[in-house]
């Protein structure tokens, strides 16, 4: 390898630079002999690493091309289920189901926003073969929301949670580090026994494929800057779950996305804002869903919707250090 491809793969310090390591022989040798005529035609060595700067990036496009166009594809064996092949699986989805479907656990997946909680556990619940049961919390709710309640002529008015608890299925408790606590700890009975008594005073018996996936932005140890309604709940509640990683999957992302020049303008801006210390910016791959539609569907161009998606009423000076190294054509 020429001392010229040396030194700049080495200043595009990128992790996609890697990927010339699986370039084909016959790739790699087409792109050092451009390199030597170049110098045996007396190009001045600034225009030589100018130009040979874009042959890596383009070397480098085309051999992740193919890999990352292709959905992420995993193969899922749950508890007394044949395998199945899961497209656009997160990165830990296959613990996901280790916990829930194998261990009978409560899962607690902690992730930003946008990083595809609630996709992957309604995911779950198809790979179980579960029915899936989504309840939303919030800071406002109140105990009838978990054990329902009796209306003024007697009749009980039975929550989701209890047609999950006494039917059986996946119950997807979201945004549940904004529950009140009140609300989550009357929940507790329900998470770890097998009888619960609902508004109505009877007791029910825990359906034995009954499992709970809770969707967190936080740890449930309360709000931060990014996450200002969350709450912090009880430890009692906490100690109900076991909990799993759930951050940004950059290749199901791009399978989702596609490997576009919106998506990976996104990605570099995520990147710009983590080295910053950007800590109440989310640039989720919900930005990159947004800039593509925005550009695809909308019209609108690159720069455009990276504005209308992540930098609209931030400072120029923010902007111009978020938008470093983004290429936007």
């Amino acid at each position: 390898m020429s001392q010229y491809l040396k030194d700049i793969l080495k200043e595009m310090e990128t992790e996609q630079s890697k990927a010339l390591a699986n370039v084909n022989a016959k790739a790699l040798g087409e792109f050092e002999k451009r390199i030597a005529d170049m110098v045996d035609a007396g190009v001045n060595e600034e225009q030589i690493r100018e130009i040979a700067r874009a042959m890596a990036q383009s070397v480098i496009d085309d051999t992740l091309k193919d890999s990352i166009l292709k959905p992420v594809t995993i193969t899922i064996k749950a508890p007394r289920k044949p395998a199945k092949k899961v497209e656009k699986a997160h990165y830990n989805f296959e613990k996901l189901v280790r916990i829930v479907g194998n261990c009978a656990l409560n899962c607690a997946l902690i992730g930003e926003a946008g990083t595809g909680k609630t996709f992957g556990a309604l995911q779950l619940g198809d790979v179980l073969e579960m029915k899936n049961w989504l309840v939303s919390f919030a800071p406002t709710d109140r105990k009838h929301e978990v054990k329902g309640f009796l209306d003024g002529n007697g009749r009980f008015h039975a929550p989701a949670i209890k047609n999950a608890y006494v039917q059986g299925g996946l119950l997807i408790l979201d945004e549940y580090d904004r529950a009140n606590p009140e609300v989550s700890i009357a929940m507790n009975a329900l998470l770890s026994g097998d009888t619960y008594m609902f508004a109505d005073n009877k007791m029910y018996k825990k359906h034995k494929d009954f499992r709970v996936v809770a969707c967190q932005n936080t740890t449930g140890m309360g709000p931060s800057k990014r996450y200002t309604a969350a709450r912090a709940q009880d430890g009692s509640t906490l100690n109900r779950f076991v909990r799993l990683d759930w951050d940004t999957d950059e290749s199901l992302e791009t399978s989702i996305c596609g490997n576009t020049i919106a998506t990976r303008a996104v990605q570099q801006m995520r990147k710009n804002a983590r080295k910053l210390s950007m800590d109440s910016l989310i640039i989720s791959p919900r930005q990159s869903i947004h800039a593509n539609k925005l550009v695809n569907e909308g019209g609108f161009s690159v720069e455009e919707a990276l504005e209308h998606s992540i930098t609209l009423g931030l400072a120029d000076d923010v902007k111009k250090r978020l938008m470093a190294d983004v290429k936007l054509t």
